[in-house]
């Protein structure tokens, strides 16, 4: 199969959304008539959609119940990808743990052959991606994975931060390993975020320091707009602070040695 990037995806489906039933479902959903709506709008809130099912590991035949109209025109867009040999991005995750899982191909060519697995910015992952990773465990891998909830920021794309939070109850035999030392940030960047993120519900306990030497004043800034216009006015506004004074160059010692 060939992969489908966004922009090629979005193209077929602005040739075909009307004879799926896309556009139909938009208007119902509008409450307007499918002749009035332009395919646009109907195919970004389709795509959003069908990111939420295959992030989510939704059950299909459950949504088929629900939603009927929406799985039909699921199980056309999916049968056409099929005969066109296409395959998007965005469904190659869900497509591979589908392979992987209990007597698919991929999980019987694979089987025994993946020793480990390491997985970074294990915060942001989906539950589709999480089953993923619970079908090499299956198959006998050993998982690593990095990550720190308090930089969570896919929720929006169906990232789950629970995953991350209770790895260590859903896999028991699971070894944790603190971080503690931030070697990026100044300490005043790492005291300021404790502050921002310490009463956050749920969180992990963790003591993280900075290892870099202080900063000079006013390394910590808030500038605070009221929307992305005024943020940009209140960046370009703010004072440019005047050059430090130069600083004395470095004292030279001269070291001689005599042989006797």
């Amino acid at each position: 199969m060939d992969g489908l990037d966004d922009e090629q995806e979005w193209a077929l489906l602005l040739r075909v959304a009307r004879r799926l039933g896309v556009v139909d479902l938009f208007a119902a959903a509008g409450g307007t008539k499918d002749h009035k709506v332009a395919a646009a709008p109907a195919i970004e809130v389709f795509l959003r959609s069908i990111d939420i099912l295959y992030d989510e590991g939704l059950d299909v035949s459950v949504l088929a119940e629900r939603e009927p109209d929406f799985a039909r025109a699921i199980e056309r867009y999916e049968w056409l990808l099929e005969e066109m040999r296409l395959l998007p991005f965005r469904s190659m995750i869900r497509r591979a743990a589908q392979e992987l899982a209990p007597g698919g191909r991929l999980r019987q060519k694979l089987e025994g052959r993946i020793r480990h697995v390491l997985v970074d910015e294990f915060q942001d992952m989906n539950r589709t991606q999480d089953r993923l990773l619970g079908h090499f465990l299956e198959m006998g891998a050993d998982l690593t994975v990095v990550g720190d909830d308090d930089q969570a920021i896919y929720q929006w794309r169906g990232g789950d931060v629970e995953l991350f939070v209770r790895f260590a109850e859903r896999y028991q035999t699971a070894a944790t390993h603190q971080l503690g030392e931030n070697h990026r940030c100044r300490p005043e960047i790492v005291s300021f975020a404790k502050a921002v993120v310490h009463n956050l519900p749920g969180r992990l306990p963790k003591v993280i320091e900075s290892a870099r030497r202080k900063a000079d004043p006013g390394a910590v800034e808030i500038l605070i707009g009221e929307n992305p216009e005024g943020e940009a006015r209140c960046i370009a506004d703010r004072p440019v602070p005047s050059p430090a004074a130069p600083k004395p160059p470095p004292m030279a010692a001269t070291w001689q040695s005599s042989t006797a």
